[in-house]
């Protein structure tokens, strides 16, 4: 018999003839297990609630920081759009490649690419 065998299956069997026979204990029981699923409940909705808020900030948070970092980025890469323009006028009016490095900050590799 498997009842015999585990002594968790025996106190449970013994919970449920106990209940069965006893029709205020067995009321009791359902209502301290209606008590805890309630409770799980609101644990589970909590839980929930609080991932969503979490996502929502976590979100508006990124949303900040990509902003600010992509306004980071145009400015950078509008600077240097702007020294590469600068340096090709310059070659327009065969300045020294050194002249306009110095000029713009750019390599003289960088000079030269623009020249070709």
């Amino acid at each position: 018999m498997v009842a015999a065998a585990s002594p968790a299956i025996q106190k449970a069997t013994a919970r449920v003839m106990q209940l069965s026979d006893d029709e205020r204990a067995r009321l009791l029981h359902e209502y301290e297990v209606k008590a805890w699923r309630d409770e799980q409940a609101k644990l589970d909705y909590g839980i929930e609630q609080g991932m969503k808020q979490g996502i929502k900030q976590g979100m508006k948070q990124g949303i900040k920081q990509g902003m600010k970092q992509g306004i980071k980025q145009g400015r950078t890469e509008g600077r240097t759009e702007g020294l590469i323009e600068v340096a090709r006028n310059l070659l327009k009016m065969e300045l020294p490649l050194t002249k306009i490095s110095d000029a713009t900050g750019l390599s003289l590799d960088e000079i030269k690419k623009l020249a070709d």
